[in-house]
């Protein structure tokens, strides 16, 4: 048994190390240049992602907009209600947008080969948004153009600036979302202090609007947002992998509940934030 206990700890810590360097990985691949949304450096961070999601055995649709295009992907399951798994792939001029947001990006390619294999009652819609620097303009793109109708969207979970883990919310009651992230907090000490039920600023605004129940996950403000300075060498790898682990948590929770109905449907005003 004890040599047992041995092989799982070390295969254990194998899969975690592998998981921080394809992070790593992923970040070091999106910073090679600034992805200003329409510029060559968007296309090439596109052309990255569309690459490995079709690694991992996606089907990759384009839904171009503006010079630029939101990369989706989905993982479909007996129910066509959708939960969304979201981040924005440009940058702003002038910085490598290490954190800002090529973390959150490799957060979702870490979560597409986490539940590559999950089996789940609601289809996965994986979205990778370009135009968020200019005003959330590739999310609220999707949801005027949505895939899938927006009434049968469940959830939306947004990794923005995922980066600066430290290492010691929600628009609508159903789900439960709430009661989710209480036990899950219980689960991930640092998760309360990167956890908040909506706010401003980021691309689960759009889904909001639709009083489609969203959860941002961001580790903070710090001095190398957008700036020259916001290079991969300053992110908590091992940080975004235990991220990565509580957002697949939330998924596979948020997973077990049905759409509530939305015969009342009304998109809200999106206030729109000056970059």
């Amino acid at each position: 048994m004890k040599k047992l206990l041995i092989i799982l700890c070390l295969f254990a810590s194998s899969a975690y190390s592998q998981t921080v360097d394809e992070i790593k990985n992923h970040v070091a691949a999106l910073c090679k240049t600034e992805r200003v949304t329409g510029t060559e450096g968007c296309k090439t961070a596109s052309n990255y992602i569309q690459a490995e999601l079709s690694k991992l055995g996606y089907t990759v649709d384009l839904q171009p907009f503006n010079k630029a295009n939101n990369v989706l992907a989905s993982k479909k399951a007996p129910l066509e209600t959708i939960m969304v798994i979201g981040a924005h792939y440009d940058s702003v001029k002038g910085s490598p947008g290490a954190d800002d947001n090529a973390s959150g990006t490799a957060g979702v390619l870490a979560l597409a080969k986490m539940l590559k294999d999950r089996t789940t009652r609601h289809t996965i819609s994986l979205q990778f948004y370009a135009g968020e620097e200019q005003g959330l303009v590739g999310s609220q793109y999707y949801c005027d153009h949505p895939k899938w109708p927006m009434n049968k969207h469940l959830f939306m979970l947004n990794l923005d600036m995922i980066g600066y883990a430290q290492t010691k919310g929600l628009v609508a009651p159903k789900p439960p979302v709430d009661d989710v992230l209480i036990d899950l907090f219980k689960k991930y000490p640092f998760a309360k202090s990167i956890t908040f039920r909506s706010g401003p600023g980021s691309d689960h605004e759009s889904f909001a609007a639709f009083k489609i129940p969203v959860v941002f996950l961001h580790t903070g403000l710090h001095g190398n947002y957008h700036q020259k300075s916001d290079t991969p060498d300053k992110l908590n790898y091992a940080g975004m992998v235990n991220i990565c682990k509580y957002a697949l948590d939330l998924v596979l929770v948020i997973d077990k509940y049905d759409v509530p109905n939305y015969s009342m449907f009304e998109k809200l005003p999106v206030k729109r934030i000056p970059r």
